[in-house]
């Protein structure tokens, strides 16, 4: 196979092309999706619009609303359960998984099931705040968890809990 140069350093084959040209040859990249800090994201060739601010609420990660698939009805936020005489070492390992979830706001009652008519908005405060309350029972003892497991919000149990044994 005869080498030439095509003037510009690169070698040209029996074909003519260079190696320079090569990279000519791959396909156009897609689009870059950029990410707008409390918006929807949009890309170079399109935008994208929300129906409704609940939706990005849902989906942003830093809010209450937002849950993580690896979050799941069994999950195990401390490795010690509330035994009635541990509870200031189990409440503040609680709270501190909690916080990192950013689930603090349901047991704390300043996340309270919306009024709104957006079953979307609602549905996703069920699914956390049920998520919550899971995540407490399966942290106390088994008598424990029989005597909260009829509250209805992670904030009853988490005072409860708290009246009883603080």
């Amino acid at each position: 196979m005869r080498k030439e140069n095509d003037g510009n350093g690169a070698d040209l084959d029996r074909k003519g092309s260079s190696a320079h040209d090569t990279a000519r040859q791959f396909p156009p990249s897609p689009p870059v999706t950029y990410l707008r800090q409390g918006g929807p994201a949009q890309s170079d060739y399109t935008s994208e619009s929300r129906s409704s601010t609940s939706k990005s609420t849902i989906d942003e990660p830093s809010s209450s609303y937002f849950l993580h698939h690896s979050d799941s009805p069994g999950l195990l936020l401390v490795s010690q359960p509330l035994t009635g005489d541990n509870y200031a070492s189990w409440s503040c390992a609680m709270m501190i998984a909690l916080s990192v979830k950013n689930k603090l706001p349901l047991i704390d009652g300043s996340l309270k099931k919306p009024k709104d008519t957006n079953p979307d908005l609602i549905n996703s405060w069920i699914r956390n705040n049920n998520m919550v309350m899971s995540c407490i029972l399966n942290s106390v003892s088994k008598d424990i968890s029989a005597s909260v497991i009829h509250a209805s919000t992670a904030h009853e149990i988490w005072n409860d809990l708290k009246e009883r044994f603080q």
